[in-house]
């Protein structure tokens, strides 16, 4: 079969999979939310892998596009136990909550390749676990498309991704997938039609409320010092569980909460060592530190000049067996502390939403 190379800007998607935590958008309702309306059907010829060469139905492109953040679908694979709505677009805002698809590709169950990208850090955390021959399901106001797994295969952002006669699905995440932000690769798992189902419809599924974690940051921190990932220079490393191997806690892996949780995480890492550094006990007070005297013997950060981190920023979470989150554990065995080096950890305690300061632990000379 002739092929052709259609790059779908990789590289501008991997730009926006990485700055997801920049923005956090006003959420509005997603019930009741129509999905694309019904087009005319072509015949194209397909493989089903089960049957072998078969006649299916597959939708001809819709006459007014999806508009970006209108859920286009509803995705599953049962070999994850992950059914999430899927969203028009791969903006931050998108992908803060759901899988969103590619607008430059073609729907699911259209003739031609169809691209779905979720963060590593949410929805698509566990691709690695899908095989060859296992099943993925899209359902569209279209129909039910089976499609079954073909590969997958780890590239550099900005690859060209091949084209084909066939309906295709592409999944694609950022890699490793137990990365925190900012990486050069992606993953992705190719797989082409097996069977559909058209006509019908699908209700709309919205997409899953992401729960809102908060710190108690004081306001005079969030005002003086760049708190967030916007302006964070710390080079980020790998998000890692403590955890129970249930079905609440990969659920828990795979939705939007992870996000919401080390976001958070990471602006109370940041006003921490702000606190610190302006030599202010009662704003690290506020944040759950403690009362009492700080001095250097404690926290090496009080009153410091300069701190840089070489190394990478770890990001742990334990969760208890119902995919609970009960705290969250920030390290960098790297950091330059005026010019002496030295690790860090700083534990935080999580209680319902709200993340506070459990203790603050420095190893190194001095």
């Amino acid at each position: 079969m002739g092929r052709r190379l259609l790059s779908f800007m990789l590289m501008a998607l991997g730009s926006l999979l990485l700055t997801f935590a920049f923005w956090f958008p006003a959420w509005s309702s997603w019930a009741g939310r129509r999905l694309i309306a019904s087009a005319p059907r072509r015949a194209v010829r397909v493989m089903n892998l089960r049957a072998g060469p078969t006649t299916a139905w597959t939708a001809a492109p819709p006459a007014v596009p999806p508009k970006i953040g209108q859920v286009v679908g509803v995705l599953q694979i049962p070999a994850l136990d992950l059914t999430t709505a899927v969203v028009q677009g791969t903006t931050g805002s998108v992908l803060f909550r759901a899988p969103g698809h590619y607008v430059a590709s073609v729907l699911p169950g259209e003739q031609g390749v169809s691209v779905i990208a979720a963060h590593n850090a949410s929805f698509f955390r566990h691709l690695d676990r899908l095989v060859p021959g296992q099943l993925i399901i899209v359902a569209t106001a279209e129909g039910r498309f089976w499609f079954r797994v073909t590969g997958h295969r780890i590239v550099r952002a900005g690859t060209a991704v091949p084209t084909s006669d066939e309906p295709t699905l592409v999944l694609e995440a950022c890699y490793p997938l137990d990365a925190l932000f900012f990486t050069p690769d992606r993953y992705l798992v190719t797989a082409v039609l097996a069977s559909d189902r058209l006509g019908g419809g699908q209700d709309p599924l919205s997409p899953a409320t992401s729960p809102s974690y908060t710190a108690p940051i004081p306001p005079y921190l969030s005002q003086h010092f760049a708190l967030s990932l916007q302006y964070n220079s710390i080079p980020m490393g790998r998000l890692t569980y403590e955890a129970p191997s249930t079905p609440r806690v990969t659920a828990f892996e795979q939705g939007a909460a992870p996000l919401a949780l080390e976001t958070e995480a990471i602006r109370v890492f940041n006003a921490v060592r702000d606190a610190s550094e302006i030599r202010n006990a009662a704003l690290l007070g506020a944040m759950g530190r403690g009362s009492g005297p700080v001095t250097t013997s404690s926290d090496k950060y009080w009153g410091a000049s300069a701190v840089t981190y070489p190394g990478v920023l770890n990001v742990r979470v334990t969760l208890t067996a119902a995919g609970v989150p009960s705290a969250v554990v920030l390290s960098d065995a790297d950091v330059l502390i005026d010019g002496v080096p030295a690790s860090v950890s700083l534990t935080l305690r999580v209680a319902g939403r709200t993340e506070s300061v459990q203790s603050l632990a420095f190893s190194g000379p001095g």
